[in-house]
């Protein structure tokens, strides 16, 4: 609960250029690729999701478990195997009875439906043991990949599975109308304005490949990098068909291209393991994503493979990871989890440990930590939105590097607080990613030429800038978080 002065680290190289030096690149690299499209304002809150929700009575009975509980939400996520065979391109009608029903009481409940959309055909045997309703039509138009030893489509995904897999090929022109059409069938005409695009890069044994694959605008040696940008943009090309516009679809892919963001598509940073170094990594894999004109990023909130809720491990995992989450872009749960909450398979598949707030924090502390967090994120809103916007007339991000926010700071200039960044111009957020700590440094920029003062959040305490300074970080729910404020009283020295 103390902010105390630290030693800082060796002053950095006397910084180069004017504060707009970064911010004008940005500005000219968007110019030249594309702005970025805005989010709609219910991808600005909390997003749930989890490996897997198996049918549509789970579904609801966590969404609703989130409104009865009082914890905001704005969105919640249907992932993989859904369909009954890959590339049908619809919800399981066994599992799935009733899609209108199911997205008409989400909005009712102030939610959102996204709905992950694989890039495979289901085969026939040999290759494969199910086949896609659409595999017809792709095989024999010419919209799949083909194996440059055969000239015929073949299995590409590089996992085992009861089904061999197929790649469409996005650069076809008719192709990517045909995939579009079939989502719009089975999803789309339903109301659902957000996809999930898994498997974006895409996956496949020989990625990045020296030629065995061909597509209808070259090898894949030569375009399968871009896949995704013809992907994201047949989709986006969809939503404007059917009568959105720009701001009222969202896509979030698992890769980007370069102006993929101009087709309203996001990035997520795939699937990571459930432990303390990768949420070390995301701290700078976030702001890398920023500088890089990528506006909308996100992690897996808790990592996705391996995390284990009954270990006191992960319970304190997943409340650093909330704080490191809230001030993302975008807020998104998500995680493949073990534990006692594990069950069986049934006949709409496995559904994994339970990944919702109220299972993942037993402790009281950790939940009132956790819920802390999404109470903070939901006021902030607008202020996310307003960033968004910003995002999308200047390619300045959201998610800002040290230097980015004050490229004069020695200290930011030479990139040595890195493990920390601001979240627009007014929030400092200084993760914490070590297990059991008690204490977390943060450097806080001289602000006084803005007569304005750092605000540590927690206590309300004004503290000079221009210094590192040690956080009392021994209550789990703390971590170093200030915003900037013009000066209105006392500081403390």
């Amino acid at each position: 609960m103390t902010v105390s002065p630290s030693a800082a680290p060796a002053p950095g190289p006397e910084p180069v250029g004017a504060p707009s030096q970064y911010a004008e690149l940005l500005n000219n690299y968007v110019d030249v690729v594309g702005h970025a499209t805005p989010m709609p304002f219910w991808t600005t809150g909390f997003i749930q999701c989890k490996d897997r929700y198996r049918n549509q009575t789970q579904l609801l009975d966590v969404a609703r478990g989130y409104v009865e509980r009082g914890l905001p939400i704005s969105m919640i996520v249907i992932d993989w195997f859904h369909w009954k065979n890959m590339g049908d391109w619809q919800l399981n009608p066994h599992c799935w009875p009733d899609p209108q029903g199911m997205v008409d009481e989400l909005r009712s409940l102030g939610i959102e439906l996204m709905i992950t959309c694989w890039p495979f055909q289901g085969m026939p045997y040999p290759n494969g043991t199910s086949t896609s309703i659409h595999w017809d039509e792709f095989n024999s138009k010419g919209y799949l990949a083909t194996s440059t030893a055969t000239g015929k489509a073949d299995n590409f995904w590089r996992y085992a599975t009861p089904t061999g897999n197929a790649l469409v090929d996005s650069s076809h022109p008719e192709g990517m109308k045909a995939v579009t059409a079939a989502w719009w069938e089975g999803y789309g005409k339903y109301g659902v304005k957000a996809i999930w695009m898994d498997e974006s890069e895409p996956d496949h044994a020989q990625y990045i490949s020296g030629g065995q694959w061909m597509l209808n605008q070259g090898s894949d040696a030569e375009i399968l990098p871009a896949w995704v940008a013809y992907w994201s943009k047949g989709f986006s090309d969809k939503f404007k068909e059917t009568g959105s516009v720009d701001g009222d679809y969202f896509i979030l892919s698992r890769n980007a291209w370069s102006g993929t963001w101009a087709h309203g598509t996001a990035l997520w940073s795939g699937d990571i393991g459930s432990r303390f170094e990768e949420l070390e990594r995301a701290i700078t894999a976030g702001q890398g994503a920023g500088v890089s004109g990528i506006p909308l990023w996100t992690t897996d909130i808790g990592g996705y493979s391996g995390g284990n809720p009954d270990t006191p491990e992960f319970q304190e995992l997943i409340v650093r990871w909330f704080q490191f989450g809230a001030f993302s872009p975008l807020f998104r749960l998500h995680g493949h989890r073990g534990g006692k909450s594990s069950v069986p398979a049934n006949e709409c598949g496995p559904t994994n440990g339970d990944n919702e707030v109220w299972n993942l924090a037993p402790n009281a502390t950790h939940y009132e930590a956790i819920r802390t967090m999404m109470m903070l994120r939901e006021d902030l809103r607008r202020y996310v939105q307003r960033l968004n916007n910003e995002s999308v007339v200047s390619g300045l991000p959201m998610m800002r590097p040290m230097f980015l926010q004050f490229p004069t700071d020695k200290v930011a200039a030479a990139n040595q607080a890195e493990m920390q960044f601001m979240f627009g111009p007014d929030w400092l957020v200084a993760p914490v990613f070590n297990m059991s700590a008690t204490t977390w440094p943060a450097y806080l920029p001289s602000v006084e030429a803005d007569n304005a003062d750092w605000i540590y959040w927690w206590n309300q305490t004004a503290v000079k800038g221009g210094r590192w300074v040690d956080v009392d970080v021994s209550e789990i729910g703390h971590f170093p978080l200030f915003f900037k404020r013009p000066r209105a009283q006392p500081v403390v020295e």
